[in-house]
């Protein structure tokens, strides 16, 4: 009698608003997960606490210059990094408790003696801060309510090859849905199908294939692709002439990732066989319909951003079923943990970005962006631990400042673009759809663009998905590197080695 063989999983997907009718959990009735009564009442709330800060924040938005500082003081913002960086490791148990405080406390002394010294400019540059800050948190956090209403199942072998095909999803639906998007939306099942080995690996590729380097192909993919594209930059542009660059990166890490991954299974027992369901299941398909709106959203001024991200969590609460998010493990202390550490940085960011935007202005950024591989190199390791945004627009500026057709004044070249996330960018389509004929412009604004993306996940805080992917990551049970863990023993070996060969063959020559 000749043995058959296990039946693989049938190649097909089932939709469905819940979930299926043999989860034990839909065969009760639902309840919603927030009372609809006091949802309604607590999105009001959060909606009169928002704009009444951003109307208290507006009086002190940059009018003027802002202050000129110098390095020292972007010392807090470097102890914060180097907490972030060791005290994980050498007392967790205290940083677990504390952290916190930690990074509350060292962002409110920092900014408070930054507007002491400098007075009005300062209080108006701390003030822009937590104005982005705020945008920041309510985007992610919209993001994570949504993402998290939608389940979805991939019954199949992980094996490499299963777990390569799902990275290489996740990469291109962060060009459609945005880094911050595709890596809520696909974390928890990547997770999920590795639990029975899951690993520092999967946790690590995942932040730089899904979190970053896949949202290189269009404006929605990165924030400051997005603000790219609103000050001129035209759609198409950065799919067009970024996407060897970003096919090649995607190829190495994926190979790479196929690599560790395959030595790693190699010794570990077969998977039971899977069963006859089809392969995938996504349940919570209506939350896949909120996606696009909250794009949308993201492109309306201020207050009406805010306003609208917040009534589309609301709305997300209100029509998922509770056994989706209570499948999903779903609870606040993720997005939490990010709002907590986020407050600091961008507290003790301010001087820096500060600093950056000066050095800019005056032209002393011009020597480190006379090329576009000191453009690539600069971009990208700024943007590996600070605010990837404004580090892009800066960069974008010191190009239209410096790097001027011959016959044409810097004055006539210079554009002011302040580093407000929150406000309308000024005028500039004319003027880079102009300069966009120049070669030379159009590699340094390549190289900048790849830079700020691509260097994302060289670092935990590179970018905003990195730690929110690290909090689901620990929800499923994974043991996350630490800080210098993730540089040292993924991010450099793997990651640097892709970033070095992306540099020399496109910008280093």
């Amino acid at each position: 009698m000749v043995p058959t063989r296990s039946k693989q999983p049938r190649l097909q997907l089932h939709l469905s608003h819940a979930r299926s009718s043999g989860d034990a959990a839909a065969t009760t009735p639902d309840r919603h997960f927030i009372a609809p009564k006091t949802l309604l009442a607590g999105t009001a709330v959060v909606i009169a606490v928002v704009v009444t800060s951003l109307f208290i924040l507006a009086p002190f938005e940059m009018r003027t210059q802002p202050p000129h500082v110098t390095w020292p003081w972007a010392m807090p913002f470097a102890a914060l990094l180097l907490a972030i960086a060791t005290l994980p490791a050498l007392m967790p148990a205290w940083w677990q408790r504390f952290h916190g405080w930690i990074s509350g406390g060292l962002g409110i002394a920092a900014a408070a003696l930054y507007m002491l010294r400098f007075g009005p400019g300062a209080v108006a540059q701390s003030a822009e801060s937590l104005g982005t800050y705020v945008d920041f948190i309510i985007a992610i956090g919209t993001l994570f309510i949504i993402g998290s209403a939608i389940e979805v199942r991939i019954h199949c072998d992980p094996s490499p090859r299963v777990n390569v095909l799902c990275l290489l999803t996740g990469a291109l639906l962060a060009g459609c849905l945005g880094t911050m998007g595709a890596a809520v939306l696909l974390a928890r099942p990547f997770f999920r199908i590795n639990r029975q080995h899951l690993a520092g690996r999967h946790v690590v590729f995942f932040v730089m294939i899904v979190a970053n380097v896949g949202g290189a192909i269009t404006p929605l993919g990165d924030p400051p692709l997005l603000l790219g594209f609103l000050s001129g930059v035209p759609f198409w542009w950065i799919t067009m002439h970024a996407w060897p660059a970003w096919l090649l990166a995607l190829t190495l890490l994926l190979a790479m990732f196929y690599a560790l991954d395959s030595r790693a299974t190699r010794r570990l027992p077969a998977s039971p066989a899977p069963g006859a369901e089809p392969a995938v299941v996504i349940s919570g398909l209506n939350q896949l319909a909120v996606l696009p709106l909250v794009l949308a959203a993201l492109c309306l001024a201020s207050p009406w951003r805010e306003i609208s991200l917040i009534v589309l969590a609301a709305a997300s609460l209100l029509i998922c079923p509770t056994s989706l998010r209570q499948a999903n493990r779903f609870n606040f202390e993720p997005i939490v943990e990010v709002a907590v550490l986020f407050f600091g940085i961008f507290l003790t960011l301010a001087p820096v970005l500060n600093l950056l935007d000066n050095q800019s202005h005056n032209g002393q950024l011009a020597k480190y962006t006379s090329t576009p591989a000191a453009s690539y190199l600069t971009t990208g390791l700024c943007s590996s631990v600070l605010d990837n945004a404004p580090t892009y627009m800066a960069m974008l500026h010191s190009q239209l400042i410096t790097d001027t057709k011959p016959g044409t004044s810097n004055i006539a070249a210079s554009v002011q673009i302040k580093i407000n996330l929150r406000r309308t960018l000024p005028n500039t389509q004319e003027q880079i759809m102009t300069r966009l004929t120049d070669p030379n412009f159009a590699r340094q604004l390549l190289a900048i663009s790849l830079g700020a993306v691509f260097f994302g996940g060289l670092t935990w805080i590179g970018n905003g998905p990195n730690l929110l992917v690290r909090a689901i990551a620990q929800q499923e049970g994974a043991m996350c590197p630490g800080f210098l863990g993730y540089l040292f023993r993924y991010a450099l070996p793997c990651l640097g080695t892709v970033l070095a060969i992306i540099g020399l063959l496109f910008f280093f020559r």
